[in-house]
């Protein structure tokens, strides 16, 4: 099934809106390619056939044309190989996939008793192979049969078939189950009793093998009628919505100015120019000026000026265009991506397999709120960055996805991170015991805080420091942790982090994630030991659920509500021969269940205002996103057990005595609950998946269908559950036998009349760093956005552990639902005497951006946010000039989708899953997506390839202990390596615009251009790429996490202020080579000025002796060597934006040490290779002071680009104090009253 859904998604053509908007670039840049081929050929073509004598100097004409022709198909191959490779990277992505599925190790023994059943992890119990396994719901596929819990919600649309006892009765070959209707549920539904009551489906009592016992059937299955993540994974696959990257904008705005403007008024300027100098030749015309034709080749007959006509009118315009064409720009983009993508992953690799801790650097104080996040000091080996260069380089990235996701950009340009989960991603999988409550002797509720950490001897500690003379209220609770754990702590054995317990109710209801949550740790902490326990034996346990409770309504309107359910437990002491039952479970229902409480000396009855205090202490916990746990016991007496109960040894699984008992609606007439608990402040306005799960089918106000019997009529079958059905009891139930009604009394009497102990609230914490990575993200102007499914006052409880402003104004709810009367007008909660006007529903907040303010932008936490309000808030902050980073959880079904809207997203592991091969490098040809396992551990599990698919819209992902400071040290290289590209490529289009400032200075002084064609090609296309190179190994800047980034929309802005100080700073050093140009050509020809202007202005260039066309490629060659010289000299300038030479020296850079000699010994080869063939003792000529003022020029020029860069710098600082004070406005401020 895999198989065929993954290869039948489309590719993901995440290129085609880039292509769109490049496209009329593209055409730009080709015309001119085009034309400065056809020109160039024509040039040398013309010379050597046309004319009746050869102009040696057309043979450049020749070699440039050939160039430009070779860089045109190199280029149209690199771009056409990289949107290759893009697309690939998703096949062999899925590919890879594909292969774990046949590979991988489908039995997940171990998954259940890991796994956390909580909002961050999709799962469920699948019967497959008659074997019952826990699937991620990724995995599963239509005809799939699903057992399921009161209480949980389908994955997909399925079909009810019928209750469940075990695998001897089951089987899965059976055909397919009734499509009726009425025996449905959509995807999203939850089931309730009210699906069996409403259509008269009685619970099945069956018999053991014995047939002594009765067992309770809680579970039932469901045959899933469609593959439900199938549609979910197409979508995000071929979604093509994500915006450009920042970079890619950046580039996209200079060559709309470059092409669009700058192009066409240095051409114009060109044409204007040569224009005049060729109608000058005309007026002045050599017949006119005898003196001068002996300058012509002997023995030739002078030619018609016309034959200037191509030379001028299009050669010389060529040379301006070739600049503009960026022949080698394409190249040096991908070269340094890929570079800038390795560094990315090998830190990213290094970090999470290193074990030290994040610290601060030595120079900062560690009470500095501005200071930078902390790092690892971690060395990177640049032998392995340049190993994964030539990887990336050469074949697609399946595993990071980074030419698709654009990996360093858009880490480098994250102006806003949204976590989307919140269990297992940014909190640890478990909640943490906050306070222990019991009442003492006074009839006063006692809190015991306590605190979890590595550093206490159990993993927890109590804060307060007289807790000991608590001990007798706490003994009772420790002894209750205990032996209700199953995490061995009974055999002596210890667990100092967080874990699970392995709750029977799991197997008959949902339960949270505080029933979940092993308490041992307490237990020990209270002083009980081994010996202790081992004198315990277990006789029965009895699961009793409530779906019918009076707090069912109140649960209900929860984000993820569990059945009221509690687990009670007999035990037989050895030593004194007495029975105990031990009880925990939910408020409500256990509080039900007492009648007396245990106060550290004695039993007192639990009176009505005791409870209500419980009951309202319980209700704040439930409004502060703050789970409960109560506990109870009461001794029990021989006569109470079964006849055929036994004990068993200590700590032995007691699989046998296990039963389930459902409380029915008359069970709860006298439940305390009816007239103790108060109306909430808030009601649930979440509401679209909530509401979804109520029955389709029209019910009376009793809860039942027209014609359809009561729930009091006698059990049947449903259809789809007799005799050729999947569902095969093969045991025979008796109506008339009233043994099942005998038991179930005998136990209901069994849990009741208890004494209430007290209770545990448990909190989910945020993992370690959290916080911290949270405040140092706003430093760095980074806002962390919290998007909570959950109501406004849990979403704000949360949002407070997280350190997120929870103040007024500071939540916006995206749900659309309509607002109680005793809510504000808008939905909301607080009301104040600043009034603010907050937009209430995903609909609501572009008009809000549009009319009102940008409050929407602002805010850190989002509540009552379903799916599709998340993705459409993405787009929203997008379409502001955001980059959206999502991180959630890899095992949520409804995350690829989320993942894909991003511009780009972290999976993170939601709880310790190991392995992390799914995507290895493979071999070149992909044939194996897997290397070589080592051992069996290695095979991935049913688990690990769920991730992988709900993850393949990611670039990476976190395991779960790794630390989000990862995160913040690899977006400061992302940072710093952008930078470094931007400030090269600066000083690289710089180059360019000096190149062409040089042949329109020569045009305008009327003297020959002062690069010939390949001395262009030489500069631009070979040397420029090795001038990029130093500006990769800049020392990054320590302040570079507490700037300010651009947004994604304001590109253009700074695009002309940015090419003034390229066009200043260049124009100096391009005076200056133009000046020492004419120098040259005037000693070379020894000649005075005046003669010289003569010469070039009315001889025919076309019939120019030897000697003359030798003197201009020497001058010409000499200045091209003194223009790589200046550039050199420059870029000692342009290695850092702000920072001036005297504060960072450029040798300190070791690669531009090493550059710029390597770079001057080139360029003075292709000047003695260019020379080689001209005459010996022409460079005699050259006077001292050429030298002397081609050497000393820098001294003048470097200072002056100082000066520019100090005008920048204000800029950057006025712009770096502007955004920080929006990005810090109080949230608010600008709000209408």
């Amino acid at each position: 099934m895999i198989t065929a859904v993954c290869r039948s998604i489309p590719t993901r053509a995440l290129y085609h809106h880039l292509e769109t908007k490049w496209r009329s670039l593209h055409f730009v840049v080709l015309s001119a390619m085009v034309a400065c081929i056809t020109i160039l050929l024509s040039n040398y073509f013309y010379t050597r056939f046309a004319l009746p004598y050869f102009q040696f100097r057309a043979t450049g004409s020749l070699v440039a044309g050939l160039l430009v022709i070779v860089f045109l198909v190199l280029n149209a191959y690199i771009l056409n190989r990289e949107i290759n490779l893009s697309r690939l990277e998703w096949v062999q992505r899925v590919n890879a996939l594909v292969g774990e599925v046949h590979l991988g190790d489908n039995t997940n023994s171990h998954a259940l008793a890991k796994t956390p059943l909580n909002g961050s992890v999709s799962a469920y119990s699948v019967i497959r192979d008659r074997e019952l396994l826990l699937v991620p719901s990724a995995l599963l596929c239509a005809g799939d049969f699903i057992v399921l819990n009161i209480g949980e919600s389908l994955p997909g649309d399925a079909t009810y078939v019928g209750p469940w006892v075990n695998l001897t009765n089951f089987t899965d070959h059976g055909p397919a189950a009734p499509t009726d209707d009425l025996l449905c549920l959509k995807a999203g539904q939850a089931f309730t009793p009210i699906f069996l009551r409403a259509r008269a489906i009685q619970p099945l009592a069956l018999y053991d093998t014995e047939g002594e016992r009765p067992l309770y059937c809680c579970q039932h299955v469901f045959q899933l009628r469609a593959t439900p993540f199938s549609d979910d994974l197409r979508s995000a696959l071929a979604y093509e919505g994500c915006p450009n990257s920042v970079l890619d904008n950046q580039i996209m705005a200079l060559c709309h100015f470059l092409l669009g403007r700058v192009l066409g008024v240095c051409f114009l300027l060109s044409v204007t120019i040569n224009i005049i100098r060729f109608v000058l030749l005309d007026i002045v015309h050599p017949q006119y000026r005898p003196d001068l034709v002996h300058e012509t080749n002997p023995g030739a007959a002078p030619q018609p000026w016309r034959t200037n006509a191509l030379e001028y009118i299009g050669t010389y315009q060529i040379y301006v265009l070739l600049p503009f064409c960026g022949l080698a720009l394409p190249l040096l983009i991908i070269l340094a991506r890929t570079y800038a993508n390795a560094q990315i992953l090998i830190l990213l690799d290094a970090l999470q397999h290193s074990k030290t801790d994040y610290e601060d650097s030595d120079d900062i104080d560690e009470f500095d709120m501005d200071a930078p996040p902390p790092t690892k000091n971690i060395t990177v080996s640049k032998a392995d960055v340049w190993i994964k260069f030539l990887q990336l380089l050469s074949r697609s990235d399946f595993r990071n996805l980074s030419r698709s996701n654009r990996l360093v950009e858009s880490l480098g340009n994250t102006t806003v991170i949204c976590a989307v989960d919140r269990d297992g991603t940014i909190t640890r999988s478990f909640p943490a015991v906050d306070q222990i409550l019991f009442i003492d002797h006074n009839n006063t509720m006692v809190s015991v805080d306590v605190m979890e950490d590595k550093i206490y001897t159990n993993g927890v500690a109590f804060e307060e420091s007289g807790w000991e003379r608590h001990l007798a209220s706490l003994k009772p609770l420790g002894l209750n942790f205990l032996l209700n754990s199953n995490c061995g702590a009974s055999l002596g054995r210890y667990r100092l982090d967080p874990h699970k317990r392995q709750n029977p109710l799991q197997g008959f209801c949902k339960i949270d994630a505080a029933q979940q949550t092993c308490l041992c740790r307490i237990g020990h902490e209270i002083g009980f030991t081994t010996e202790a326990l081992s004198s315990f034996a277990k006789l029965e346990q009895i699961s009793v659920l409530a779906p019918h409770h009076p707090s069912v309504p109140v649960l209900t309107s929860l984000l993820d509500p569990a059945t009221p359910s509690m687990v009670s437990t007999v035990y037989a002491e050895r030593t004194s021969g007495s029975n105990q039952l031990l009880s925990d479970g939910q408020v409500p229902l256990v509080l039900d269940m007492c009648s007396d409480y245990w106060d550290g000396k004695r039993v007192r009855p639990l009176t009505l205002a005791m409870k209500q205090e419980i009951i309202e202490l319980y209700q704040n916990a439930l409004e502060n996103d703050i789970q409960t746990v109560a506990f109870a016991y009461r001794p029990i007496g021989p006569e109470e057990l079964g006849p055929t109960w036994a004990p068993v040894p200590a700590g032995a699984k007691a699989t046998q005595n296990s039963v389930c008992l459902e409380l029915t609606a008359d069970d709860h007439q006298q439940s305390s609950w009816r007239w103790l608990y108060r109306k909430p402040a808030q009601p649930h306005t979440y509401g679209s998946e909530i509401s979804a799960a109520r029955p389709s089918s029209p019910l009376s106000s009793t809860g039942t269908s027209p014609g359809m019997e009561t729930p009091g009529s006698p059990a049947e079958l449903s259809p789809g559950c007799g005799a050729g059905g999947p569902f095969q009891p093969t045991l025979h139930l008796d109506p008339a036998d009233t043994r099942p009604r005998v038991e179930r009394d005998r136990l209901r009497a069994l849990v009741q009349g208890q004494i209430f102990l007290g209770l545990t609230t448990l909190c989910p914490v945020p993992k370690v760093d959290v916080c911290d990575v949270i405040e140092d993200l706003g430093l760095a102007g980074i806002r962390f956005v919290y998007f909570s499914q959950a109501r406004e006052r849990e979403s704000k409880a949360f949002a407070e552990r997280l350190g997120l402003a929870t103040d007024w104004n500071s939540c916006i709810l995206l749900s659309s639902n309509q607002s109680p009367a005793f809510l504000l007008p808008n939905g909301y909660l607080e009301d104040h005497d600043i009034k603010t006007q907050l937009p209430r529903g995903i609909e609501n907040i572009r008009p809000h951006l549009a009319d009102v303010d940008d409050i929407p932008l602002q805010v850190s936490l989002f509540a009552e946010a379903n799916w599709e309000a998340m993705r459409e808030m993405f787009r929203i902050y997008q379409e502001e000039g955001e980059v959206v980073c999502c991180i959630g959880s890899g095992l949520k079904a409804s995350n690829p989708m989320n993942f894909a809207t991003a511009d780009f997203a972290i999976a993170i592991d939601p709880y310790p899953m190991g392995f992390r091969g799914l995507y290895r490098d493979a071999t070149p040809e992909f044939s194996s997506p897997l290397v070589s396992l080592q051992t069996p551990r290695d095979v991935a599990t049913s688990f690990h390839i769920g991730a992988g698919l709900i993850s393949l819209p990611c670039s990476l992902t976190f395991q779960y202990d790794t630390s989000l400071y990862v995160l913040t040290q690899i977006i400061r290289e992302a940072r710093w390596l952008l930078s470094c590209i931007r400030q090269g490529g600066c000083f690289l289009i710089g180059i360019h615009v000096a190149v062409v400032l040089c042949l329109l200075l020569s045009y305008a002084t009327l003297l020959p251009p002062v690069f010939e064609g390949i001395h262009i090609l030489w500069i631009l296309c070979f040397l420029t790429p090795l001038f990029g190179l130093p500006f990769l190994f800049v020392e990054p800047e320590p302040d570079i996490m507490t700037t300010m980034l651009v947004k994604n929309n304001v590109q253009s802005q700074n695009i002309a202020r940015l090419f003034k100080y390229a066009l200043v700073s260049f124009a100096l050093p391009s005076i200056v080579c133009v000046f020492t140009y004419l120098i040259a050509l005037q000693s070379l020809l020894d000649i005075g000025y005046a003669d010289l202007y003569a010469r070039f202005i009315y001889v025919n260039w076309s019939a120019l002796t030897d000697e003359s066309q030798w003197a201009i490629l020497y001058a010409q060659t000499l200045t091209s060597c003194m223009f790589v010289y200046y550039m050199v000299c420059l870029s000692a300038s342009f290695l850092h934006r702000t920072h001036f030479l005297i504060r960072k020296a450029p040798w300190s850079n070791r690669c531009w040490l090493l550059i710029c000699p390597f770079i001057l010994l080139c360029q003075c080869a292709f000047a003695a290779a260019t020379m080689a063939s001209g005459p010996p003792n022409l460079m005699d000529r050259l006077p001292w002071y050429y030298y002397a003022v081609t050497l000393v020029a820098p001294v003048f020029f470097v200072p002056f680009q100082e000066l520019i860069k100090w005008h920048d710098k204000k800029h950057v600082v006025l712009f770096q104090k502007r955004s920080k004070l929006e990005f810090n406005t109080k949230l608010g401020l600008h709000s209408p009253i």
